[in-house]
C-alpha cells in the first residue's frame, strides 16, 4: 500500500526547477570527471526540460484540461446550506496586511466565498485547511480572520484547522455536509480532483471554481517565463493529486 513517504518522494518529483539543476550539477560533475559524453547529455536533459517548461505553450497545454470542466458558480434559487473553501497557502506576518499574507490561492478562495455568502444570506461558511510548513495558525483561521475583517458575523463561519490534503477535508467534512446543500469553492485546476473526492464520500457538492490560471488563448512565444514555469509545476502537481487519489481508492 501506498505511504505518506512515496507521496512526498513522487511530489518532490514536480519541482521542475531544483530537478533540472540537479541533472544540470550531475551533468557538470561527468565532465569534470572526463566522461563528455555522460556530462554534456544530463547538462543539455536540465537545460531543454527547465527551458520546455518555461514556455507559456507547455504550460498552457499542461494545465488547460484541467480547469475547463467547469465555469464560475451561478446563484440558484435553493440557497446553500453552506459555502465550503478548501485550503491554501499563507505566510504570517504582523507588519503587512492580512490579504497580503494569504497566498494568491487562499486570497481568491475566500474572496470569492465571502460574496457567494452575501448573495446567500442564510449560509453559513465552512474554511478548512491546516497549516502550511512552518506556521503555527491554520489556513482555515487565517481565511475566517480575513472574512470577519469582510463581516460576515463569527457565528457563520465554521473552522475546520485540521485537514492537511483534499483527502482529508472530504472525510472530515462529511458528517457535517451529508444531506446539505453546499458550494464548493476552490481554484479551477482543483476543482476535478476535489469533486471526485467529495463525490466519492457521497456527498454533492456544487463547484464554485476560482483562480483561472489560463483566461484566454495561449500566446505562441519562444520566450522563458518565470511564470510559465510556475504554472507548469502547479499542473504537474495537480496531476500528482489526481494519480495519488486514484492509488489510495484502488489499494486502500
Amino acid at each position: 500500500m501506498a505511504t505518506p513517504d512515496l507521496k512526498e518522494f513522487l511530489s518532490a518529483g514536480t519541482q521542475i526547477l531544483p530537478l533540472s539543476l540537479l541533472v544540470i550539477c550531475a551533468g557538470v560533475y561527468f565532465f569534470f570527471r572526463k566522461k563528455n559524453g555522460k556530462g554534456i547529455t544530463l547538462i543539455l536533459i536540465g537545460v531543454l526540460s527547465l527551458y520546455c517548461f518555461s514556455l507559456f505553450p507547455v504550460a498552457g497545454f499542461l494545465l488547460k484540461p484541467l480547469q475547463v470542466h467547469y465555469t464560475r458558480y451561478i446563484p440558484r434559487a435553493d440557497q446553500p446550506n453552506y459555502i465550503v473553501v478548501l485550503g491554501g497557502w499563507h505566510k504570517t506576518n504582523k507588519q503587512i496586511p492580512l490579504s497580503s499574507q494569504l497566498g494568491d490561492d487562499s486570497l481568491k478562495r475566500i474572496v470569492e466565498a465571502v460574496i457567494l455568502y452575501y448573495q446567500n444570506p442564510e449560509s453559513k461558511l465552512i474554511l478548512s485547511g491546516g497549516p502550511p510548513e512552518g506556521e503555527s495558525v491554520s489556513n482555515a483561521e487565517m481565511m475566517a480572520r480575513f472574512a470577519e475583517a469582510l463581516n460576515v458575523r463569527p457565528g457563520n463561519i465554521v473552522v475546520m484547522p485540521k485537514p492537511t490534503n483534499t483527502m482529508e477535508e472530504a472525510r472530515m467534512l462529511k458528517p457535517l455536509l451529508e444531506g446539505k446543500r453546499f458550494v464548493l469553492v476552490t481554484s479551477a485546476f482543483h476543482m476535478n480532483r476535489a469533486l471526485k473526492l467529495f463525490t466519492s464520500q457521497g456527498l454533492n457538492p456544487i463547484p464554485a471554481p476560482v483562480d483561472f490560471k489560463i483566461l484566454s488563448q495561449v500566446p505562441f512565444s519562444l520566450k522563458p517565463s518565470a511564470k510559465a514555469l510556475q504554472t507548469s509545476q502547479t499542473a504537474l502537481h495537480e496531476y500528482l493529486g489526481l494519480l495519488w487519489a486514484w492509488v489510495k481508492k484502488k489499494f486502500t
